[in-house]
């Protein structure tokens, strides 16, 4: 901005701001969004906010405003409050009063976290408020083991020692007869010094840094529990059970031959094929904070061959195929979900 050096933010009004408008050649965030080609800019808050739509997390230093001003003074004077946010408000921050929007971090909004992140289980919140804040878990290092030193002998306290003569000298004579009769020390090497503890940095993903800003916590529950909201647990028992269910349509008590022989040769010995279906259809399963379901179905066929080789035995063997498709249900991220097997 060449000609005027204010600006002002009306009630119900935004200004959108992609992180293309920070980024430089290199693509990293130093440049300035809105640049005041004057000095003492000011800008006025009166109700209006600054929204921004893209990639930005906590390591982020955003220049929103700067003006001509000396090195230190790069901000402007924010008349009012200015609330910076991203698209689904998740990180935010707040300017007002001088030299403001020029090397601006933003923060996560943790009084707000889990009704921005209404899409996601509380576990799945609690991961995306550490993310945004940088936590990495633990300390660096421990501290060692504070040893006691023990006070070395002096002369006085040292009994007086033979000198080998049978008589006993003076101070000087004891500490040289005690020096010359015990075994020599051999001094040990000094321990090496503990390798310096290795430097821990935040994690960083541009996955997480979309859902943060952009999303209100579906894709990231949807990575947590996908094995969940896709139904492995369901569809591997009922795959499992269909062989079992097999088995006692044929041979079981009152079993009713649902099987259909394909041939027999007269001796005990049989060929038979069997159909296969499930149907399921299930609801609010508990996710810490979120429901959720699943709706699969199951279908195949069954070969198998048996021979009777008394009324109490028969032996056999038995394979099946089949296919099936599974969709979650309940909250958007399983919702979202769906699987053909």
């Amino acid at each position: 901005i060449d000609r005027y050096a204010a600006l002002g933010l009306g009630a119900n009004t935004a200004i959108i701001m992609t992180n293309q408008a920070f980024e430089d050649d290199k693509g990293e965030k130093t440049g300035t969004a809105i640049y005041f080609n004057r000095t003492d800019a000011v800008v006025k808050g009166l109700g209006g906010e600054i929204v921004l739509a893209g990639d930005f997390d906590l390591s982020d230093k955003l220049n929103i405003f700067q003006d001509k001003d000396a090195a230190g003074q790069e901000g402007v004077d924010v008349k009012g409050e200015i609330k910076v946010k991203t698209l689904n408000g998740f990180l935010y921050t707040t300017l007002k009063g001088d030299n403001q929007g020029y090397q601006v971090n933003l923060e996560v909004n943790k009084p707000e976290a889990y009704g921005i992140m209404s899409e996601a289980s509380d576990p799945v919140v609690e991961t995306l408020i550490a993310y945004g804040v940088g936590v990495t878990g633990g300390a660096l290092s421990e501290g060692a083991d504070q040893g006691t030193d023990t006070p070395a002998d002096t002369p006085a306290d040292t009994p007086a020692a033979d000198n080998g003569a049978g008589t006993q000298g003076n101070g000087t004579a004891q500490v040289a007869a005690r020096v010359t009769t015990e075994p020599e020390t051999i001094a040990e090497p000094a321990p090496e010094a503990d390798p310096a503890p290795e430097t821990q940095t935040a994690a960083k993903s541009s996955f997480l840094e979309r859902v943060i800003v952009n999303t209100h916590g579906a894709p990231a529950e949807q990575a947590a529990r996908l094995g969940v909201y896709g139904g492995a647990a369901q569809v591997g028992l009922a795959a499992a059970g269909s062989n079992s269910d097999v088995l006692e349509s044929r041979f079981g008590i009152g079993a009713n031959a649902q099987s259909l022989n394909l041939a027999s040769n007269g001796m005990g010995g049989t060929l038979w094929v069997a159909p296969i279906y499930k149907s399921s259809d299930s609801d609010d399963f508990g996710a810490q904070g979120l429901n959720y379901g699943v709706d699969f179905d199951l279908y195949g066929v069954a070969l198998g061959g048996d021979y009777k080789v008394t009324n109490e035995i028969t032996v056999g063997a038995m394979f099946n195929v089949g296919s099936g498709s599974l969709d979650g249900q309940g909250n958007a991220a399983a919702a979202g979900t769906s699987n053909d097997f």
